[in-house]
């Protein structure tokens, strides 16, 4: 009986969300600031990973925009005998396309990451490394500005050689650019 009740609330709020009026912070001339925290585990080895990813974009065109990542890490590798850790910078550019006109909307996104990265072992660090991304999330705007977001994130990398599926949840605030700050003031 209980089960009911709350798959019925949930409808009703994913309904409420969907329905919301509509938005324009993915409209051509805003700007997009923002960041996430995600966790990664690798598909092949026992691979643990936490990563911080501040990020920044500008809508180019209406809910296409393009921007970069600094993306930092950290990794335990539990496979090796001992294991170890490894400390991961990088920079990516990338591109997302948001769909939906309400309050939740549904995203597409790319990168290309570029970086390095240094270990506890000796052998292995320093290396660069370059990581291809696709991801698929969504964002439900609570005020008419701010956002938050899910993502999921699947890389790959033939340098460093592995596979992961990153689950992430961010914040992203949409602010309008100069010419949209003028013509809401005229």
């Amino acid at each position: 009986m209980a089960v009911k009740n709350v798959i019925r609330i949930i409808v009703v709020v994913i309904f409420c969300m969907v329905t919301a009026n509509t938005y324009s912070q993915t409209d051509k001339g805003y700007h997009l600031i923002g960041g996430s925290l995600s966790i990664g585990n690798d598909l092949e080895r026992d691979r643990f990973s936490v990563s911080i990813s501040p990020m920044m974009g500008w809508f180019v065109k209406d809910r296409f925009v393009v921007g970069g990542i600094l993306s930092t890490s950290f990794t335990s590798y539990h496979h090796d005998d001992p294991g170890h850790e490894v400390f991961e910078l990088y920079l990516a550019p990338g591109c997302r396309y948001y769909l939906g006109k309400s309050r939740l909307k549904f995203f597409g996104e790319a990168a290309l990451y570029f970086g390095n990265y240094w270990s506890t072992r000796n052998d292995i660090s320093g290396d660069f490394d370059f990581t291809g991304a696709l991801g698929a999330g969504m964002v439900y705007f609570v005020t008419d500005q701010i956002g938050i977001e899910f993502l999921t994130r699947y890389g790959i990398s033939e340098f460093a050689n592995f596979q992961d599926i990153r689950l992430s949840v961010g914040i992203q605030i949409h602010l309008p650019g100069k010419k949209i700050q003028q013509s809401k003031s005229e």
